[in-house]
């Protein structure tokens, strides 16, 4: 058996698969990277396939590994969106990210108490009252700017957790308690839906 041919046969189909999910040429080199690795990791497992079944069992496991690794990418970049101290408004690109997205935000949800509930749907989707509060916000920045003061963070553009902690009315220390606590939570859903998924395409 030689492992160097068979990689050879799978790379350039798992490269058009790559080239397909991935959002930009860097990415696809890392969905190409983890889907060479797979196929490797699972090389002793049919040491006894004939080389054209193993080449298709390999494939499978490489083209599993880039759908793996292509939805933790997903989950990964719209949990930051949820928690990141820059972006409350996560938003999809596709059907398929915005299932799996809101997938992960619900289960998260389900692990929260409800004060952290609330903090995530002001996050992922403000009330009017957290808009009205971020809107009298920047008009007063305006005001002070206008008047020829300093004002700090005038064109962020975006509400952070002070908005939200005045709409929840609760105070800047309960609020970054349980932000810390959202995010650790989100983490490790993150990694246990990992480990499924490495489970189920091993």
């Amino acid at each position: 058996m030689n492992k160097e041919r068979i990689i050879q046969s799978i790379s350039r189909g798992c490269w058009a698969v790559a080239i397909n999910r991935a959002r930009n040429h860097q990415q696809a080199l890392d969905f190409m990277q983890e889907a060479l690795i797979a196929a490797l990791e699972v090389i002793p497992r049919y040491s006894d396939k004939d080389e054209d079944e193993l080449i298709r069992i390999l494939a499978r496991c490489a083209i599993n590994r880039i759908t793996q690794t292509q939805r933790r990418e997903i989950v990964k970049s719209k949990y930051i969106g949820v928690v990141a101290d820059d972006s409350y408004f996560p938003s999809a690109e596709s059907f398929e990210e915005e299932f799996i997205y809101n997938d992960f935000t619900r289960v998260l949800r389900s692990r929260l108490n409800s004060l952290q509930q609330r903090i995530l749907d002001e996050r992922i989707q403000p009330s009017k009252t957290t808009l009205r509060i971020y809107e009298r916000d920047m008009d007063e920045k305006e005001r002070r700017k206008a008047d020829g003061k300093l004002v700090m963070n005038l064109n962020s553009g975006y509400i952070n957790d002070t908005h939200i902690s005045q709409s929840l009315n609760i105070s800047k220390a309960t609020m970054s308690r349980n932000v810390a606590e959202i995010k650790k939570k989100a983490v490790e859903l993150f990694e246990d839906q990992g480990e499924r998924q490495s489970r189920k395409f091993a």
